[in-house]
């Protein structure tokens, strides 16, 4: 009894599943590695309560050469960028599912604000005061990769305005736009001053004056 043998189609067929299978894992393991890279500088910004760090001290933390580093990043800017990325992504799904909870604009846009302060002022992420540091350096340098990196968040505060302007809670003589801009850059400023101890008088505003000051810039004029 002699084995079969396969035809050139069955065979091309089996071949690109072994390379698809192939590919694959390959992909998976660099997408792991990656993550294991950004994690490992988040963790180290943590520790040491900046970006001080060597390069040899993140790949060592993630486990891997410094060679197979620089197969990933160019640098620390690169990086760094990397890392300032992922803190903002994790933070997009959390907002949007505080503000889905809720049906009326007015409701929707205070879940965000109060979200997103109490995610960068969470006394458990000592990240925050050094990632806030490179926030403000990314303007001056990269403004165009902070934006793409902010879209997702923005988005979400853009659908609320255009919400509370359609059903005539948020006020319509101010471009759309121009407001969901206006709102992002205050609300970037009262973080920013907060997390950096920078306050003009000399104390935190509080989350209440916060949020009353913002409705009241958005808010239908009588």
């Amino acid at each position: 009894m002699t084995a079969e043998v396969a035809g050139p189609a069955e065979s091309s067929v089996m071949e690109q599943r072994a390379v698809d299978r192939s590919l694959r894992t390959a992909r998976e393991r660099a997408r792991e590695r990656l993550e294991r890279i950004i994690l490992a500088a988040y963790d180290l910004i943590g520790e040491t309560g900046g970006t001080d760090f060597t390069l040899q001290d993140v790949a060592a933390r993630a486990g891997v050469s410094l060679r197979t580093f620089y197969q990933y990043f160019d640098g620390r800017d690169d990086l760094l960028l990397a890392v300032f990325a992922h803190g903002v992504e994790t933070t997009v799904p959390v907002i949007a599912g505080a503000v889905a909870r809720h049906r009326s604009p007015v409701r929707r846009l205070q879940a965000f604000i109060e979200t997103s302060f109490h995610l960068v002022f969470d006394e458990e992420l000592p990240q925050s005061r050094p990632l806030t540091h490179y926030h403000l350096r990314l303007t001056q340098t990269d403004p165009e990769a902070l934006g793409r990196i902010l879209a997702p968040r923005n988005e979400i505060l853009l659908r609320i305005l255009r919400d509370g302007v359609r059903t005539g809670a948020f006020r319509k003589d101010i471009p759309l736009d121009q407001l969901a801009v206006m709102l992002a850059q205050t609300l970037l400023a009262m973080m920013h001053t907060n997390v950096l101890g920078t306050q003009l008088v000399g104390t935190r505003m509080e989350m209440s004056h916060i949020w009353r000051f913002c409705l009241a810039a958005v808010a239908a004029r009588a």
